[in-house]
């Protein structure tokens, strides 16, 4: 297999789990002239899928983007809103019908509160469309939890969809089970139109272990780790921890299972590689390489980034949706297996957000 083909498994294999716990919604009422889009239909947010028509103060179960029963439920509250349409003439085929009702805000205290319950805990962006049909009202938009804080939204249909004037974007790590979604008015009047909830794969996969196979001598390290060195220790072993968001960036790498007092160079590559052998172990990260930090790992384990350091998406100058494959190149001098004084752990793949 090439190595780019390896790389889309990964990410494939990443998206492919994600899709099951998104959803769209189209808010407006039972009767509205307007309907909902048709599945085909994407949105901001590229997403397109079973759209679930809502009623303004309607609870209602969902369905999953192959329209297939959710366990997930939709439980609005709030106050001063009513469900709402009005011909935009700016909008035409499905944008007209996501985006011509919904439910609008009447009262500077008026509210609509989303709450989605039953999704499943991890990485979500949340679309909120918030355009009114037929004037140029702002609303906010807060999905508490989420570093994005407070967005603005509302002015005049720009001819497509357009952050900040027809959606808010807002990006949430779920670990109680439900997201909340709060819209409010700026002033006297806001309006709200529907929901993209687009679950984020995590992103974080280890891969390229060190099998009897592949290691230049048939040192076979242990369960998930790079091949084994002059410690039997199981091999070198990389794992990661955190969120690959660059707005919010906590991923930390962490190597063990190295041998103590060595120096560790963790390093990150553009493409991911296999069964490529080099020293005692085999080359897992490729293509462009980015040098990030040399870490001492007096007990054998060292992490990165510490305190002080930049993090890995800053150090490695990534851009979102990219996927960057990450790897530790450390010293092993003692007499083992090929001449050489050095060893690696296995990698780790990271799609980044």
């Amino acid at each position: 297999m090439s190595n780019r083909n390896i790389l889309t498994c990964i990410t494939f294999a990443l998206g492919a789990s994600a899709v099951a716990q998104s959803l769209n919604i189209d808010l407006g009422s039972a009767a509205s002239s307007f309907g909902k889009p048709g599945d085909a239909y994407a949105a901001a947010s590229g997403q397109a899928g079973f759209w679930n028509a809502t009623s303004a103060g309607t609870p209602a179960i969902l369905r999953y983007l192959d329209g297939s029963q959710a366990t997930t439920k939709v439980v609005p509250s709030g106050s001063g809103f009513a469900n709402a349409e009005a011909q935009n003439p700016l909008t035409i085929g499905d944008d007209e019908k996501l985006m011509d009702d919904g439910a609008r805000l009447t009262g500077a205290s008026s509210s609509y509160v989303f709450n989605i319950n039953g999704l499943s805990n991890g990485t979500y962006y949340v679309y909120t469309y918030a355009l009114a049909p037929d004037s140029a009202v702002l609303s906010n938009v807060t999905v508490p939890g989420s570093p994005d804080g407070v967005r603005s939204c509302g002015g005049v249909w720009p001819g497509a969809h357009a952050e900040g004037t027809t959606f808010t974007r807002h990006f949430l790590n779920v670990t109680t089970g439900g997201i909340q979604v709060v819209v409010t008015p700026q002033a006297a009047s806001g309006f709200l139109n529907g929901l993209q909830i687009v679950r984020v794969a995590q992103g974080i996969t280890p891969y390229c272990f060190g099998t009897a196979v592949a290691c230049p001598c048939g040192n076979s390290g242990g369960s998930s780790a790079g091949c084994e060195n002059s410690q039997a220790s199981g091999g070198g072993k990389l794992t990661g921890a955190g969120v690959p968001l660059l707005s919010g960036d906590t991923l930390v790498l962490s190597a063990s299972q190295l041998p103590p007092g060595t120096n560790a160079l963790f390093f990150q590559g553009t493409l991911a590689l296999t069964n490529a052998a080099f020293g005692d172990g085999l080359l897992c990260a490729g293509g462009s390489i980015t040098r990030l930090a040399i870490q001492g790992a007096p007990g054998g384990a060292c992490s990165f980034p510490g305190a002080g350091d930049a993090p890995i998406g800053v150090a490695g100058m990534v851009l979102p949706a990219q996927t960057r494959n990450y790897q530790v190149w450390y010293r092993d001098a003692q007499a083992f297996c090929t001449p050489a004084t050095y060893n690696l752990t296995n990698g780790v793949s990271v799609l980044w957000q």
